[in-house]
């Protein structure tokens, strides 16, 4: 886009001469001929020299020639000139807003000259003289301040980056070119943070404003189609992202191919080529426009290119030239902030590269570079970060091992530490110095008969550096003594495909009730899993009785307590008592009152209630359909009276309504929170390849809500999970969610689970007992009261949990049941806990 044609039109230039320069440079400039416009700013600005040297005409000259030689790839004398321009201006009677001007034009010329220290300068400047505006000028200042975020964003300082294009998006209102600009920015922002669909649709408002930036809407649009198919491209929809990126890399090359942002186009067009295996494509666009970028081209503009240069070279084979390509791109980083993106991606890009090269030390240490440069970056990812596209600090370390158990020990725990703090989004109680747990604080942590177990979904990276999207499993076990052990468990797609036949299975009537020798009934499934993921790892278990288990991927929805050895032995019944863990560090001590609290929701909430034409927020169809077709729950009430009858007198047992409000109440928090009742969790289909997740409980007060005189309260009587990270149950010991699927969430690749059960554990609460299938309504009471009897007893909700599902495998009154049955109603629940 020219920037000068917009300050040419907002300069005032009153003064006349026998040629019409003013006028002539911004014809030229209309038409984006900057070689042409910068002899007409010369001369106009040396006839000023001679009649009018310190006058506002010669600082507004001054700053245009400023800005043609920044644009022209002479950033010094851009520079040089502006500093100039922008003395007149203080010692002159100009406005606030022509002082703006030039300091924003000298802050561009800087970031060109690869000083971003002094553009940042620059730019203060200028939103400092633009605030000054009188009137207020809210649109001008949007523009000043868009320019601020975005240099705050490439330094690294991105708070005050986001705060600024909050504030500037404000300050835009409905002005067109304010709107257009600061929603890009908010693009570029979403995009920096890992946010790809929101970036998208921040690009797709900016495109709808372009059209009223007048004759620089063309190279506006251009630039936004480039930037929204780069954020398509990151976000996997590869098909979508085609069209948008050519049509930039088509424009800016017929009309300003010597411009940044043609190579940036090109770029962005090159990573579509690599992600559809047209590496010599890439290779053969990306040098040729290397060759024509200024050599004092600021990094973050031309490092790209060469990564994407040195993976199209490497895919090619051409080895020798991929190393000399990222070389340079090594020495251009040097420029950059320390925890820059770009940094991570640079060192990402070497470890494959070396260790084809015959230098597998060199690639374990590259690896091991951006594991420490991804999670430096890490904590300021945005929520919607598809971590197997972008930052995965574990699968390079153990893609390219150095041979070292610590080292990948360390990279596990500290990789999935970071990624914990990020997801959770507030300080960690349990760990007020937020420091990621290490072997050494794992080990001295470990009770004497544990066993930490870390499974890792993981990527491979194969020849010429292409990484293997399907990915494997593998599993870090650490005793209390000794040296970790990493067993990989093979292909992710034949494990994970095994779990779904288990979870079918234990939803089939038929699988249940079949025989284990069956090789369609739930046992013998059970039996193969056991196999898969337990077995290879035996050997490394030792003697231990407790094993503190954090799944990944599909493992999350993994029946533990019900896996089946070859001797016909339940897992429960080999290890006592298996506890997932969300994090590897002692649980920090939760008061405990003795108050257990009843949430029963018997009824059919919804029962005999039209639904009306328009649904109340955040309810969609599928999940209004679904909800409606929820039956009453006559075995709440049993599973009520179970556990008063386990209560015993030093339980003082609370059973309010079962309304939202009563999970957290004003007053002291109840030690156990239990919940009774229908609960779901629905992928819903949105615009994007990630489908959004509903997960939530179904209360009481929810029939009021289609009812069409209900009271007027916030309350919904669905207690989403968002809705329940925001409330405060810190002090709750654990929370038992007996509704169907509870413990069901929906997973990304290198991300914790999302849904329910994480939710309760960001709100604060210890542990959180959930189920992975539909619960048997007359069964389900006995194997509650077995829970809390041993909860009254003293049992941590892990052991309460595992001993009742040992004897319910075991009792004389199961007995009649077939083996599945039993498998069914006791491997349908799980503990997850916050720590240990």
């Amino acid at each position: 886009m020219s920037r000068l044609c917009l300050l040419l039109a907002a300069a005032t230039l009153t003064v006349s001469h026998a040629e019409d320069l003013p006028s002539e440079i911004d014809a030229a400039m209309a038409s984006g001929d900057y070689a042409k416009a910068q002899p007409l700013a010369t001369r106009w600005l040396e006839q000023l020299q001679k009649t009018k040297p310190s006058t506002l005409d010669a600082a507004r000259a001054l700053q245009v020639l400023g800005s043609l030689e920044d644009r022209l790839g002479h950033p010094d004398r851009a520079l040089a000139h502006l500093e100039k321009s922008w003395q007149l201006f203080l010692t002159n009677n100009s406005t606030p807003a022509e002082r703006a001007a030039c300091a924003s034009e000298a802050s561009m010329a800087a970031s060109s000259a690869g000083q971003p220290e002094a553009a940042l300068t620059w730019q203060n400047r200028a939103l400092d003289q633009q605030l000054k505006a009188t009137p207020p000028e809210p649109a001008a200042t949007a523009l000043v301040r868009v320019r601020l975020a975005e240099l705050l964003l490439k330094s690294g300082e991105v708070e005050s980056a986001m705060k600024a294009g909050r504030t500037a998006r404000q300050e835009a209102g409905t002005d067109p070119t304010a709107l257009c600009l600061t929603e890009r920015y908010l693009g570029i922002e979403a995009h920096t943070l890992g946010r790809w669909e929101d970036a998208v649709n921040h690009f797709s408002k900016a495109t709808a404003a372009a059209p009223g930036l007048g004759p620089d809407s063309p190279a506006m649009l251009a630039a936004l189609a480039g930037q929204t198919g780069q954020s398509l491209l990151r976000a996997g929809r590869v098909q979508a992202a085609e069209g948008p990126l050519k049509e930039a890399e088509a424009w800016f090359s017929q009309h300003h191919p010597d411009a940044p942002e043609a190579a940036a186009a090109l770029n962005n067009l090159a990573e579509y080529w690599l992600e559809t295996n047209q590496p010599s494509q890439a290779a053969e666009k990306l040098q040729a426009v290397l060759t024509k970028i200024s050599a004092k081209a600021s990094a973050d503009r031309t490092l790209p290119l060469w990564l994407n240069l040195a993976t199209a070279r490497h895919r090619l084979g051409q080895l020798p030239a991929a190393q000399e390509a990222l070389t340079t791109a090594q020495t251009l980083t040097k420029t950059l902030p320390p925890d820059h993106p770009l940094r991570a991606q640079t060192a990402l890009a070497q470890a494959p590269l070396l260790r084809d090269l015959g230098d597998p030390t060199g690639a374990a240490k590259a690896a091991q570079d951006y594991a420490r440069l991804a999670l430096a970056w890490l904590p300021t990812a945005g929520d919607g970060l598809d971590l197997r596209r972008t930052i995965d600090p574990i699968s390079p370390v153990l893609a390219f091992p150095d041979g070292n158990p610590e080292t990948l020990a360390n990279a596990i725990l500290s990789g999935k530490g970071v990624q914990l703090e990020r997801l959770l989004q507030q300080p960690d109680q349990r760990n007020p110095d937020k420091s990621s747990p290490t072997l050494d604080s794992v080990r001295k942590s470990l009770p004497p008969d544990a066993v930490w177990i870390d499974f890792v979904r993981w990527r491979p990276c194969g020849k010429d550096g292409v990484w293997d999207e399907e990915g494997r499993y593998g599993v870090l076990v650490i005793q209390p003594a000794g040296p970790p052990q990493w067993i990989d468990l093979g292909p992710a797609t034949a494990l994970e495909t095994r779990l779904r036949r288990v979870i079918a299975a234990a939803r089939d009537t038929v699988a249940r009730n079949a025989e284990s020798a069956d090789r369609s009934s739930l046992v013998f499934q059970l039996g193969q899993l056991y196999q898969m993921v337990i077995a290879p790892m035996e050997p490394a278990l030792g003697s231990a009785r407790r094993l503190l288990i954090r799944p990944d991927g599909l493992l999350h929805f993994l029946p533990w307590a019900v896996l089946r050895d070859r001797q016909d032995r339940w897992f429960c019944e080999r290890f006592p008592v298996a506890q997932l863990v969300t994090s590897p560090r002692a649980a920090t001590t939760l008061t405990s009152s003795n108050r257990w609290r009843i949430l029963a929701v018997a009824p059919a909430p919804w029962a005999g209630v039209n639904m009306p034409e328009i649904l109340p927020a955040p309810l969609t169809p599928g999940l209004a359909a679904e909800l409606q077709r929820m039956p009453a729950l006559p075995g709440v009430l049993p599973e009520a009276d179970a556990i008063r009858r386990a209560a015993g007198t030093n339980i003082t047992l609370e059973v309010p309504v079962p309304e939202e409000s009563a999970f957290a109440p004003p007053d002291k928090p109840a030690s156990v929170i239990h919940f009774a009742g229908h609960g779901f969790a629905q992928e819903s289909a949105g615009w994007s390849l990630t489908p959004r997740l509903e997960a939530g409980l179904v209360l009481q007060d929810a029939r009021q809500v289609l009812q069409p005189d209900r009271p007027d309260h916030q309350a919904d009587g669905i207690l989403f999970a968002p809705e329940v990270a925001q409330l405060n149950l810190r002090g709750t010991r654990l929370v038992v969610l007996s509704g169907c699927g509870t413990g069901l969430g929906q997973w990304q690749a290198g991300e914790h689970l999302t849904g329910l059960r994480h939710s309760f554990l960001t709100a604060g609460a210890g542990a959180v007992a959930s189920t992975l299938w539909d619960l048997n309504d007359a069964r389900t009471p006995e194997l509650v009261r077995l829970i809390y009897l041993r909860l009254a007893a003293g049992s941590s909700p892990a052991e309460a949990l595992s001993g009742a599902q040992q004897e319910l495998l075991a009792s004389p009154g199961s007995a009649a049941l077939t083996e599945g049955l039993r498998a069914a109603l006791a491997g349908a629940w799980m503990v997850e806990s916050a720590g240990w």
